[in-house]
């Protein structure tokens, strides 16, 4: 997996007072790491991370904050590519790099109602 699913535990541990430095000590990870952005990470990194952070702040639920900053974060991104995108064309082009960029696995269909297209 791509750096992005653990920067977003990091942002949740930095709002919930955790000192980033000792936090990634403890599991061996390198946060200069993090922003080479073809750098890929085990998901064993991954879940390390996450229980760190629910051990140290107590709060099993941490999952759902990640998730909400993700989100958030990835609809930003959705939303700032077609500013940049003078057809829809561009549009649909863009949108593999940018599921690369967040380190998903997803689909997106186009589907035509009345004379719009939407994507899902």
């Amino acid at each position: 997996m791509f750096g992005v699913p653990l920067i977003a535990i990091i942002h949740a541990a930095d709002q919930m007072g955790l000192d980033q430095a000792k936090l990634l000590a403890g599991i061996s990870l390198d946060i200069k790491s993090l922003s080479l952005p073809e750098k890929r990470f085990s998901v064993k990194q991954y879940f390390r991370l996450h229980q760190a952070v629910a051990d140290k702040t107590g709060n099993e639920d941490i999952g759902l904050l990640v998730g909400r900053i993700i989100a958030l974060k990835g609809m930003n991104l959705q939303l700032y590519v077609p500013r940049f995108s003078n057809h829809l064309r561009d549009y649909l082009n863009l949108i593999p790099s940018l599921l690369k960029l967040l380190g998903d696995v997803g689909q997106i269909s186009a589907y035509r109602h009345d004379d719009l297209v939407e994507l899902r």
